[in-house]
């Protein structure tokens, strides 16, 4: 069988890959009856698969001639950009064309998510698909294409601030040592976000300091942890202060930090240690020894789970909730206040 599927696909260019894609997936989106044609005489290997998506990434590996494994990752995009703002187009034929950019690393086509999901149709009448393209772009990070495109994303009118500690995670991922200006570029649709969220009551707050805490962590795990002191320095204080109460003062992963007898500290964040170079700074070194102190009475509740590593690094952020709820002890409103209370 894949012999014949070789065989078939070796005259394949970048527009009848694209018309094979669109085709297969709009019948297997359509009747039962329609299911059974799609993809014509390769459907029954597709199908066989436990998704579409894999079925399509199994083609591309096993099946695809190296000579046309670029058109094929081009036509995804090709694809998404055509149809994406179709009127009545199937949104799970998209959400299957954006796991198979992830499942076959196809960058070139990363481009089609800002004309569709960002400012296009697709996203204005399903705002969950941008859950979809942001787990993309994490799933494919480093990358400079990653941050080009998210970078675009951002600024389209589709874009939800609900996403905006994902929007941080990746920039910060495809560029670590510029961890601090990009913090300060969002750092306003966080405390918009934060705004939003006290509106709309005790739960959608709780959700915000969860992810808030959880990106404090996944940041300082990225790199070299100097942009601190950067940070501290560019930071306007009397608006922007709360960025290190999260950083520092993080209940659900905690930084502990140790000082010297010279003044130098030294900052831990799970297994990793790094000297913090204050610069001097007398009043960045009168906060980490206030909070050196604070650390101190941790409650074992959050200790514990900080050294949980099922709970540390989660491969998305829905995962991280979902551990996050079974981990802490709910029951009660009080509960939920000593955890994951936090004030600008």
């Amino acid at each position: 069988m894949n012999n014949y599927i070789i065989e078939l696909l070796k005259g394949y260019d970048r527009e009848k890959f694209a018309d094979w894609l669109w085709r297969g997936l709009l019948s297997f989106y359509s009747s039962q009856s329609e299911q059974e044609n799609a993809f014509e005489d390769v459907g029954s290997f597709v199908l066989s698969k436990e998704s579409v998506c894999e079925g399509l990434a199994q083609i591309y590996e096993c099946c695809v001639p190296s000579n046309n494994k670029l058109f094929f990752r081009q036509a995804i995009g090709d694809v998404v950009r055509e149809h994406g703002n179709d009127p009545g187009a199937p949104l799970d034929a998209f959400r299957d064309l954006i796991y198979l950019m992830i499942r076959i690393k196809a960058y070139e086509s990363l481009d089609s998510l800002v004309p569709t999901v960002g400012s296009g149709a697709l996203g204005k009448q399903y705002p969950e698909i941008q859950y979809d393209a942001i787990s993309a772009l994490r799933s494919l990070v480093p990358s400079n294409k990653v941050r080009d495109v998210m970078s675009q994303l951002i600024s389209c009118p589709n874009f939800s601030n609900d996403f905006i500690f994902e929007v941080v995670m990746v920039m910060v991922e495809c560029d670590p040592s510029y961890a601090a200006d990009i913090i300060l570029r969002f750092e306003p649709q966080m405390r918009q976000l934060l705004k939003d969220s006290k509106q709309l009551g005790e739960d959608e707050t709780n959700e915000f300091w969860e992810m808030a805490y959880y990106c404090a962590y996944y940041i300082l795990q990225l790199g070299p942890i100097a942009w601190l002191t950067e940070l501290w320095e560019k930071a306007d204080h009397s608006e922007q202060r709360w960025l290190f109460d999260v950083i520092f003062k993080n209940p659900l992963f905690p930084i502990f930090i140790e000082s010297e007898l010279s003044g130098s500290y030294f900052i831990q964040v799970g297994s990793k240690r790094e000297r913090l170079n204050t610069r001097n700074d007398y009043n960045l070194e009168k906060y980490l020894t206030i909070r050196r102190i604070s650390f101190q009475s941790v409650s074992r509740t959050a200790t514990l789970l900080a050294k949980d590593e099922k709970s540390v690094m989660p491969q998305d952020a829905e995962g991280y909730r979902n551990n996050l709820r079974k981990l802490i002890p709910y029951g009660t409103t009080s509960t939920k206040s000593t955890l994951l209370s936090g004030s600008i």
